[in-house]
C-alpha cells in the first residue's frame, strides 16, 4: 500500500464540559487499510469515529483526508452503526438508495446499482422485501450496502455485528472481508471482540480507558483470505494474546471489563 496516509488523525482531543473524553490521539491510516479499534467501554472509540465523520468537532487537533483538512465537515465518509436503522416502510432497494433520496433524488441508475449490489452479495431475491421479513444478518447486509452506496473511500463501522449470534457473526465477518476486497475501501472498525478484531484487520489499535488514547498498535500479518482455519492457528492465538495483554494493561483501576474474548 502507498506510504501517503489516506486518513490522518492529528493530535485530536475532545472535551465535554470539564470532562476529557479523548486525550491527545494521532493515527495514520493507509489507503485500503482495514483498522480495527478495541478498548474499554466509554474510552472514546465512538467519539473518535464521530470526529473523523465530522459529527463532533474536536477541542484540539485536526483530521486530514488525502491531505485536505476535513475537521468538522461531514459527507466525506460512509458511517454504519451497530443498529441497522433500516426504514421499515422502504424495501431493501429503497433502503440502499436512502442516502441518494435524502441528499437529492434517487434515480433509476441508483436503483439499478442497489439491485446489482443486492444481487452480488446474496440478497438478489429480497430486493422488494421490507425489513421485517429479513433476518438480523440480512438487515446488516442491507445497512452496509446502503453505506457502500454513498461512494465514499472511507467506511466507519461502529460495532456493526455486536447484536448477532456467533454463527451469523462469523458469516458476516467473512462476507465483510469479501466486500472490502471487492470495493478496495479504507475501513475503521470498532469492536469489543478481540477475535473479531484480529480476524478482520490489517492492524489492531488498542485504546486506553477514559480519557481515551491509543496505547498500542498490533500489525496483523495473517494471510488472506482468512478462513475458519485462521482462528485456530497458533499465529492467531499469539496475536490475540498480545492484544488482550494490551487491553488489560489499559484497564482502569476499577477493573472494568474491557473485551469479550
Amino acid at each position: 500500500m502507498p506510504d501517503t496516509p489516506k486518513l490522518l488523525i492529528q493530535d485530536v482531543t475532545c472535551r465535554f464540559g470539564s470532562t476529557l473524553a479523548l486525550a491527545r490521539t494521532s493515527l495514520q491510516v493507509r489507503p485500503g487499510e482495514f483498522i480495527a479499534i478495541v478498548g474499554p467501554s466509554g474510552c472514546g472509540k465512538s467519539t473518535l469515529m464521530n470526529v473523523v465523520a465530522g459529527l463532533q468537532r474536536p477541542t484540539e487537533g485536526r483530521v486530514l483526508l488525502d491531505g485536505t483538512d476535513v475537521t468538522g465537515h461531514t459527507g466525506h465518509v460512509g458511517y454504519m452503526f451497530q443498529k441497522d436503522l433500516l426504514v421499515p416502510w422502504r424495501t431493501v432497494t429503497g433502503n440502499i438508495v436512502l442516502g441518494a433520496a435524502l441528499t437529492r433524488r434517487a434515480t433509476r441508475t441508483d436503483r439499478a446499482e442497489a439491485r446489482e449490489l443486492a444481487g452480488r452479495y446474496g440478497l438478489g431475491d429480497f430486493v422488494d422485501h421490507f425489513p421485517h421479513a429479513l433476518s438480523g444478518g440480512m438487515r446488516q447486509r442491507v445497512a452496509l450496502m446502503r453505506t457502500l452506496a454513498f461512494h465514499r473511500d472511507i467506511l466507519l463501522l461502529d460495532e456493526p455485528f455486536g447484536a448477532l449470534d456467533s454463527q451469523t457473526r462469523f458469516e458476516m465477518q467473512q462476507w465483510l472481508l469479501q466486500v472490502w476486497a471487492d470495493s478496495e475501501r479504507t475501513v475503521l472498525f470498532i469492536t469489543h471482540d478481540v477475535d473479531e478484531a484480529v480476524f478482520l484487520a490489517d492492524r489492531v489499535v488498542v485504546m486506553s480507558a477514559r480519557p481515551g488514547r491509543i496505547s498500542a498498535s498490533h500489525q496483523v500479518d495473517l494471510p488472506r483470505p482468512r478462513t475458519l482455519d485462521t482462528v485456530t492457528s497458533p499465529e492467531f492465538t499469539d496475536l490475540k494474546r498480545q492484544v488482550l495483554s494490551a487491553l488489560y494493561a489499559a484497564r482502569d483501576e476499577s477493573g472494568q471489563e474491557v473485551a469479550r474474548a
